[in-house]
């Protein structure tokens, strides 16, 4: 079995102050690490959220 792992970080207050915007923006910057290939990580960019 191969496990393969994105992961999106967003802060709390520096990238949304509700859980629901940080969700979102944590999701958007998942995906951005899901198209730079397996096993990667991407912070929340200012222009993101």
């Amino acid at each position: 079995i191969y496990i393969n792992t994105s992961i999106g970080i967003a802060l709390y207050p520096d990238d949304g102050e509700e859980g629901e915007i940080l969700i979102k923006s944590a999701d958007k910057a998942m995906y951005l690490a899901k198209k730079e290939g397996p096993n990667n990580y991407h912070w929340v960019e200012s222009k993101l959220t």
